[in-house]
């Protein structure tokens, strides 16, 4: 049996009615309960009319403001309209009140001083511009910041949609270039030695296998971007394995982490870049963990490029620095490069 639930729903609507409720209930019974009736001779009849007409007028103020003139004039910067239509709202109701308190003024005494005397009708009409004044400012004041809260949770969610929509890009713009330069590893290895060729393709399915079914999270376990990273190296090594020295260095997995496929350029570019096809190459890879960081270094034979070394533009690198823009908006990574004496040094350390 289902157990009924009985308490209190406290819904939108419901918090939406007591916030229009409740100050107006506030403001309706705080003047009776705390007026001091001992320097005072008003007939509690009259004083609760006028108190509940100028109340009135309050609220046909302020909810004219709140949900017509703010947002069709005061919002959309015609400020002369405003000021007028309200100026044409209130200065008839003064009119209006000036005539009701002449009439119910008979009986309006203040005492002062042990004599009676009557509240001039100009000070009461005064009190009540301030009041309605003050309605205005509070209608326009809470439904400006409502405006303005609107269009800043309008300008993130747009904010937010752009980020999915130019990561998902930068991911796909990657994706092709990577498989372009693992399929011409294969290819190069058809004809020479087909059984590596097939073991390649095997190696190339797990890689993509990744990509299609990871890279659309914005974070996957460090283990399996790790497991990648060695698939790779794998790829590669059964092409250089003649002279190039390879070396990687992993942690134990510590349940952390990380965007997909951000580690993954500084290796490509390290093969693309740091190995010679007639030269002994080297590349080295390690990723640390320490209390704050997860730092991933390559380093990798240096062999500068010549004029007419048209091997790359970089558009790995390029896209890692526009992800890791976009990934970590408050700049609040490390990434270096550059050439040492003898070797080329590339180093991502993100925060844990």
């Amino acid at each position: 049996m289902q157990k009924e639930d009985c308490g209190f729903d406290f819904s939108p609507s419901w918090r939406k009615f007591i916030f229009h409720f409740l100050p107006w209930l506030i403001l309706l019974i705080s003047p009776i309960l705390w007026i001091d009736w001992t320097h005072t001779h008003i007939p509690w009849q009259k004083f609760l009319f006028k108190h509940t007409l100028n109340l009135g007028f309050n609220v046909v103020v302020f909810y004219l403001n709140f949900y017509v003139w703010v947002p069709q004039l005061l919002i959309k910067r015609k400020h002369r309209a405003f000021l007028g239509r309200n100026l044409a709202f209130l200065l008839p109701m003064l009119f209006f009140l000036y005539f009701v308190y002449s009439q119910i003024i008979s009986g309006y005494m203040l005492v002062n001083e042990g004599h009676l005397h009557k509240p001039p009708i100009f000070l009461l009409l005064f009190g009540d511009s301030l009041a309605f004044s003050l309605s205005v400012g509070v209608a326009s004041a809470i439904r400006v910041t409502q405006r303005l809260q609107s269009e800043k949770d309008r300008y993130q969610e747009m904010e937010n949609e752009h980020l999915k929509s130019e990561l998902l890009y930068l991911k796909y713009q990657l994706q092709p270039h990577f498989f372009f330069n693992t399929l011409n590893n294969i290819y190069a290895l058809i004809d020479l030695a087909p059984k590596m060729a097939q073991e390649n393709v095997l190696r190339l399915s797990r890689l993509m296998r990744y990509v299609l079914y990871h890279s659309d999270e914005m974070v996957v376990p460090l283990a399996d971007e790790i497991q990648f990273l060695q698939n790779y190296v794998e790829l590669m090594r059964l092409r250089y394995a003649e002279h190039v020295q390879i070396e990687m260095e992993f942690p134990k997995e510590e349940g952390l982490q990380v965007p997909p496929l951000l580690l993954i350029p500084l290796l490509e570019n390290a093969f693309k870049h740091g190995v010679d096809a007639r030269q002994p190459s080297f590349i080295q890879l390690s990723l640390r963990l320490d209390e704050e960081w997860l730092c991933f270094e390559v380093k990798n034979s240096l062999f500068p490029k010549t004029e007419t070394d048209k091997s790359g533009s970089g558009i790995g690198l390029e896209n890692l620095c526009k992800r890791l823009e976009l990934f970590y908006p408050e700049k609040n990574y490390q990434f270096e490069q550059g050439a040492q004496s003898n070797y080329f040094l590339a180093r991502l350390c993100l925060p844990k």
